[in-house]
């Protein structure tokens, strides 16, 4: 048995004028569609006005209820801004929408989302992953698209039988060998070991090939 929906107070922040609108509308045609679902919905264009909103109804009557937030936003990223409300305690849903796929959504999740959805999808799914978050608010949930993608992701990388640290590696693969060095913290000569290793297991001779890979594989995000 399905449990009703609590009315909720909900929170778009999406610095990109046209998306912010499309949700907005398709936030209020479930409330038309399901009167006494959605209550109110505010939209903001930063992290830190999302953060600033969310902490000022604490404890009272307008308090947001869920968080709808894109991932690239201006001031910081929609992953700093989910770490930093569950690190004060904030435990309502949060549904990412991003332009990004397979390895933001596994981001985006350990991050403390509860759901992840890509831009790329159409407007019945954004209300269905809505609707479930909803009356599933400690569950997580993500569209059957991305599903296939992380699973497709999650057999590519155990037939290639890659270590954690190669993967890590994979992760900075657009970036130099120095980069990917202090972004790891550990010395360019083991980039350039981890590099040779992952080259041998692929197969592959370069570091297109393995930029590619990476991109498949979700260990990149790929935006639209």
């Amino acid at each position: 048995m399905v449990s009703p929906i609590t009315p909720l107070r909900v929170l778009v922040a999406d610095d990109h004028e046209i998306a912010r609108f499309a949700l907005v509308q398709w936030l209020r045609f479930e409330q038309e569609s399901n009167a006494g679902t959605i209550v109110e919905i505010l939209a903001v264009a930063t992290c830190q006005k999302a953060l600033e909103t969310i902490r000022a109804a604490l404890g009272k009557d307008n308090a947001v209820d869920m968080l709808i937030i894109d991932l690239d936003l201006p001031d910081m990223t929609g992953l700093e801004a989910i770490q930093i409300l569950r690190s004060e305690g904030w435990q309502k849903p949060i549904l990412v929408i991003s332009g990004s796929y397979i390895g933001t959504a596994k981001d985006a999740l350990a991050a403390g989302a509860n759901g992840f959805l890509s831009k790329q999808e159409a407007q019945d799914v954004f209300l269905e992953g809505f609707r479930f978050i909803a009356q599933n608010p400690h569950s997580q949930w993500v569209s059957p698209q991305t599903h296939r993608q992380i699973m497709l992701s999650e057999s590519m990388l155990k037939k290639a039988d890659l270590t954690s640290a190669e993967q890590n590696v994979l992760r900075y693969i657009k970036r130099s060998n120095k980069e990917i060095a202090d972004e790891l913290g550990i010395t360019e000569s083991t980039v350039k070991k981890h590099l040779w290793s992952i080259f041998q297991k692929l197969g592959i001779s370069s570091r297109y090939d393995a930029i590619a890979f990476a991109v498949e594989a979700g260990l990149i995000a790929t935006r639209h």
